[in-house]
């Protein structure tokens, strides 16, 4: 965040502690597998497991487990993936479970409810600067690019015509750059690069291969073309402009129902 990008941190939770401490732990406890209940499915090829996407594709979660390989995937158990969200709401209410009615979770993993701005203003220093529109006239005042993403409409503060929509975050000169368009064109990219990839196969696609790809939650997916450029570094050429792409986020690849992995966009 410090750094201007929009992090993902259920993906890292994900990997790094759902299915990494955890699932460590749980293995040197004696257990065979552990559960949890993301909507995504798995299956196995030629003694290697596959992540599939959700039977409910309006809330299909594989997105969150692209950085997953396929030795911590055939550990793993995703009881609710082959039932959609009602079907599960409905099977809680048979079992007499208390959270059948519960809302969906919307909170950030290991923080919750709690408001991000305000966990984050524990950690990072304010740093203001000029809020500029798309001609260069200073229009107000930022207190730090960190709290703004790409395409954020709502929490600028700027008074009069309005509303406006973050469409750039220049680093150097500390300004955030906005228009009151929202179709304008700088919200709009047709390339990027990404980098930290993980693919479940442990192996990139076919290079230049046309694959499906979205760039954040339940995103339309969208055809792209990947390119294996140098140093770990690839490039992801969209059929369709994508809009509010934000650097720090994650591109995630898709052939068919399955799952490949991804990368994190550059900024």
């Amino acid at each position: 965040y410090e750094a201007g990008r929009t992090p993902n941190p259920d993906i890292l939770c994900n990997s790094k502690i759902k299915f990494g401490v955890f699932l460590d732990e749980a293995m040197r406890l004696g257990a065979d597998y552990i559960a949890t209940g993301h909507y995504a499915r798995t299956q196995d090829i030629d003694g290697k497991v596959q992540l599939l996407k959700g039977a409910d594709t309006n809330k299909d979660q594989s997105y969150f487990l692209y950085r997953l390989n396929h030795q911590q995937l055939s550990k793993a158990m995703f009881p609710v993936g082959e039932y959609t969200k009602p079907h599960v709401r409905e099977l809680a209410k048979k079992f007499n479970l208390p959270n059948h009615n519960k809302r969906d979770s919307q909170g950030v993993c290991f923080i919750g409810k709690l408001d991000l701005k305000k966990f984050l203003s524990q950690k990072i220093k304010d740093h203001p600067g000029d809020i500029i529109d798309s001609s260069g006239q200073i229009i107000g005042k930022h207190t730090g690019l960190f709290w703004y993403t790409i395409g954020q409409r709502k929490g600028i503060n700027i008074g009069g015509t309005g509303p406006y929509y973050v469409i750039k975050k220049d680093l150097d000169k500390n300004e955030l750059v906005v228009s009151n368009n929202s179709e304008d064109q700088a919200l709009f990219l047709s390339k990027v690069f990404i980098s930290d990839v993980s693919w479940i196969s442990g192996e990139p696609p076919e290079n230049s291969k046309t694959l499906e790809a979205r760039i954040r939650y339940r995103e339309k997916l969208s055809p792209v073309t990947l390119k294996n450029k140098e140093n770990g570094v690839f490039e992801v050429n969209f059929s369709v402009p994508q809009w509010a792409v934000c650097s720090g986020q994650s591109v995630v690849f898709y052939e068919a129902d399955a799952c490949l992995g991804g990368g994190i966009i550059n900024g």
